[in-house]
């Protein structure tokens, strides 16, 4: 859909941005926003008061999520992740690969699933490899039991991938932030603290061990 004053809005762009916006709940409100917009008209009302209002909430998404938006200057993130990704991963070298395994994440995780395949699908061609990657075991005894921390509700790295991290390894304990977005630092004063105490004094929390997040989605 094209959107009056330049500008489109299209399946990609809404399922990336929505993906996005999961990162944080602080950026929730203004993803509510955007569904309202291109369905009702977005021009809408003096000066387009609807088309504002979803260019602002795409500007707030990115903000929030820590995307790049237009006219905030060129980051490297990218190549430093793909750098580090594809380098200490094998991967396959054909595009029919790469489309059955994006249709299968798709299944799994309707919407999204497929982004991240695709999203890796550079790793093809990578043209670097780390030959000294570590590829396992993972299951000896470490010196000190490994503390994992896994956010119920993360958009980006599953609480369930948390939950098998920590049984595949030989010693560790899992602690489980009770919320929402991408990992748990800063977002429960009772799981900073926990960590502090383990990175400090190597003392894990007890087992099954959760904390609720200091602030819930909407609220304030």
């Amino acid at each position: 859909m094209r959107l009056p004053g330049g500008g489109r809005v299209t399946y990609n762009s809404l399922v990336s941005t929505t993906l996005g916006a999961m990162y944080g709940p602080g950026s929730w409100r203004s993803l509510a926003q955007l569904p309202a917009g291109p369905g009702r008209g977005v021009a809408a009302g003096p000066g387009g008061r609807r088309l504002h209002a979803v260019r602002a909430a795409v500007a707030d998404i990115g903000a929030v999520s820590g995307r790049p938006t237009r006219g905030r200057g060129t980051s490297q993130v990218f190549e430093g992740f793909y750098g580090v990704t594809c380098s200490e991963t094998d991967n396959p070298a054909t595009s029919e690969a790469w489309a059955d395994a994006a249709a299968a994440a798709d299944r799994c995780s309707p919407y999204s699933g497929r982004t991240w395949i695709w999203g890796s699908s550079i790793c093809a061609l990578w043209p670097a490899v780390d030959e000294d990657r570590f590829t396992g075991p993972y299951s000896p005894e470490t010196a000190h039991s490994v503390l994992v921390v896994g956010t119920r509700f993360d958009p980006a790295t599953r609480y369930q991938d948390a939950v098998s991290t920590a049984g595949i390894l030989g010693s560790a304990r899992l602690l489980t932030l009770e919320g929402w977005g991408h990992t748990s630092l800063f977002k429960s004063r009772c799981i900073d603290d926990y960590t502090a105490d383990y990175l400090l004094h190597v003392r894990l929390p007890p087992r099954d061990a959760s904390c609720r997040s200091d602030r819930v989605p909407f609220a304030g």
